[in-house]
């Protein structure tokens, strides 16, 4: 294969591999290990792709079809460099509470809430404003966290009459041992040193920044924004409420 001809199959593996999910692309890999037959009447099947992308990768094999195991090797290298340009990349979306036939092609601030907790693995690391029985999808959630022994921790505002963390207590009582750790901002003398913030961290590869509490309201039926990001950015943002706690701007209630 001569110079030009190697770079124009490069550039087309390239362009197939950039369009194509990580999935469809490992199942095609898989394929290719255990000896079965890969071409346009099979690809379909083994990645699960349609449309355009179905099409890109189908004449890459129908122009390469004698030279079927260099393709593989190089979707293989590609492939591995795609992973780990996304582990190592930032990804944000917008999330929001509001009516819903505006906001079609925008996920919705409980169900986003409700996904990142039913898929942490470690520890969640919820600050919020105000959390009440109310937001009964998420509380219930929350509970499964405990029930599967993840770490959870729960930062709140010190109120005065400690009408929240009556109420976070009260919410989780029936988990038994399987409580969350609440913190609480430690008494200033300031008056306006408040924790404002809404924020939910899990693990350290999911983030979310919103303007929603974990209330009725905050869940249904306000306008509420926010950003969801995921990538080496959340480590950030959760070692900045470490830090909150070691140096005891945050105490253990």
């Amino acid at each position: 294969m001569n110079k030009t001809n190697r770079e124009t199959m490069t550039e087309e593996v390239l362009s197939a591999v950039s369009a194509s999910p990580i999935e469809s692309l490992e199942k095609l890999l898989t394929a290719w290990e255990e000896k079965k037959e890969i071409g346009k009447f099979s690809l379909r099947d083994i990645t699960g792709l349609s449309g355009e992308k179905l099409q890109n990768l189908t004449l890459l094999f129908e122009n390469y079809r004698n030279s079927k195991d260099t393709v593989m090797m190089m979707i293989d290298a590609s492939l591995q460099t795609k992973k780990m340009l996304s582990t190592e990349q930032n990804t944000s979306e917008i999330v929001w509470t509001g009516p819903v036939q505006v906001g079609a092609h925008v996920k919705n601030t409980k169900s986003v809430i409700e996904e990142m907790l039913s898929n942490a693995k470690q520890s969640v690391t919820i600050i919020g404003y105000r959390i009440t029985k109310n937001a009964e999808s998420v509380i219930e959630e929350i509970g499964r966290c405990l029930n599967r022994g993840i770490i959870m921790r729960i930062v709140i505002d010190n109120d005065k009459k400690k009408i929240n963390k009556e109420e976070i207590t009260t919410l989780f009582s029936k988990y038994g041992p399987k409580q969350p750790v609440v913190f609480t901002r430690k008494k200033q003398e300031g008056t306006y040193y408040k924790v404002h913030a809404k924020t939910i961290i899990v693990d350290k590869n999911d983030l979310l920044v919103t303007s929603a509490n974990l209330t009725y309201h905050g869940m249904s039926n306000n306008f509420e924004i926010g950003i969801r990001s995921r990538g080496p950015i959340v480590e950030k943002a959760l070692n900045l409420v470490d830090e909150m706690i070691d140096n005891e701007y945050f105490e253990e209630m």
